[in-house]
């Protein structure tokens, strides 16, 4: 035997001892839970892309009604102006005011 050999023999070793069922068994159920909760996780942010995108899609919808009703609004007040000078020159041309 070599010095390292003997001065290796001298020290005293610490041997891990066996895992128990019971340490094993709760290892599993921790790392089950953990699984779990990554997976929680990930469906969260997968439907709230879908939420988001959702809510994106129905507000620009939402714009685009608004802005047609905004602009429908002007138009018909423009249609009523216009409808009502030419009703004023209609009644100018029935009382005679106009020559013919």
């Amino acid at each position: 035997m070599t010095a390292i050999d003997l001065a290796l023999a001298d020290q005293k070793v610490a041997v891990m001892p066996a895992p128990t069922a019971s340490f094993v068994f709760r290892s599993f159920l921790l790392q089950l839970a953990q699984r779990a909760e990554q997976f929680a996780k990930g469906v969260r942010r997968f439907v709230a892309q879908f939420f988001l995108a959702g809510i994106a899609g129905e507000l620009a919808q939402m714009l685009a009604i608004g802005v047609r009703e905004f602009l429908q609004y002007f138009r018909q007040g423009f249609v009523a102006l216009r409808d009502q000078v030419i009703a004023k020159r209609f009644e100018a041309m029935q009382a005679g005011v106009f020559a013919a």
